[in-house]
């Protein structure tokens, strides 16, 4: 199954991500965040996204050249 990449922009936040996977149509989904994006490089933002992708039956992953969202 292929995956479907969404970019995020670095002033996109919680509310914009989940209305990307909302959207999104296939199951399998890599977002890609940048390292500008402050907002939502924190342990509650990234649990939140995965907890809306697992109600949606959404698996995601997540590619960043970012250490700290690598951390996270």
């Amino acid at each position: 199954m292929l995956y479907q990449i969404f970019y995020i922009d670095p002033p996109d936040d919680l509310e914009k991500v989940k209305e990307t996977l909302a959207k999104a149509k296939r199951k399998k989904i890599v977002l890609v965040f940048p390292e500008e994006n402050k907002i939502l490089k924190n342990l509650e933002s990234l649990t939140l996204i995965k907890d809306f992708a697992q109600k949606l039956g959404k698996e995601i992953s997540i590619f960043t050249s970012d250490k700290t969202y690598r951390k996270l």
